[in-house]
């Protein structure tokens, strides 16, 4: 079904409705912390959704735009949609801030995996006009040691997840990873927007390009992100 003909909207919902879909459809199947989830819905079925999250790292929030805006600082960290149609992702990613510039001021940061075992590039973000600011450090991943499928992105609790497969940690493949590409948008009024990009402290770089990998079966195929 074209998105023509469908009854699109996007509002705000749950954390709890947006990880259920998370866990089913994201290639990482990992929940996180929500500051303000969002839906798409046609109609009243929930086809995707978009989930801003306060960054993990406290380096990457002093880090944008420096110490003064670290607290406008907020990530969107999980972007589902499910429907295999053009322009859904990017129009569901610029309502979303759209709505959260009404709300605050806000630097949005996201990431686009462009390791072997996601491949994304971050096209979804070019199309809503993101600043391309280069890649972010790679920390490894950990993989089954025969399958060679992801256990964890992380180390953390990575004992546990080993165990539960019947391993001990330090039987899992830790694989390096290249840095995954980071994108920032400006959200609120025209004069914050101006201000703090301005004060923007990574380079601003040229978009990359390339061939994305895709998950047919959990993404649309324009949410190449």
């Amino acid at each position: 079904m074209s998105s023509q003909n469908r009854n699109l909207s996007v509002q705000a919902i749950s954390s709890e409705m947006a990880m259920r879909l998370v866990e089913q459809y994201h290639y990482s199947h990992r929940r996180v912390g929500a500051r303000h989830a969002f839906g798409l819905f046609d109609g009243r079925e929930l086809i995707g959704c978009c989930v801003f999250s306060v960054p993990a790292s406290y380096t990457l929030c002093k880090g944008v735009c420096g110490q003064s805006y670290q607290q406008q600082v907020i990530e969107l960290s999980r972007l589902v949609v499910i429907p295999r149609e053009r322009n859904l992702a990017s129009r569901l990613i610029s309502e979303c801030c759209r709505t959260i510039g009404r709300i605050s001021n806000s630097i949005i940061v996201s990431y686009a995996d462009g390791n072997e075992h996601v491949g994304h590039v971050g096209y979804v973000y070019q199309a809503c006009n993101w600043i391309y600011t280069g890649t972010g450090n790679a920390e490894p991943v950990w993989l089954h040691p025969l399958t060679r499928e992801v256990v964890s992105y992380t180390r953390r609790h990575i004992d546990l997840k080993a165990k539960a497969l019947g391993y001990d940690w330090r039987d899992l493949i830790k694989q390096p990873q290249i840095g995954k590409h980071r994108y920032v948008a400006f959200c609120g009024s025209k004069a914050f927007r101006k201000e703090a990009k301005s004060n923007l402290k990574y380079p601003v770089l040229p978009y990359p390009k390339g061939s994305s990998k895709m998950h047919p079966e959990k993404i649309d195929t324009n949410m190449l992100f």
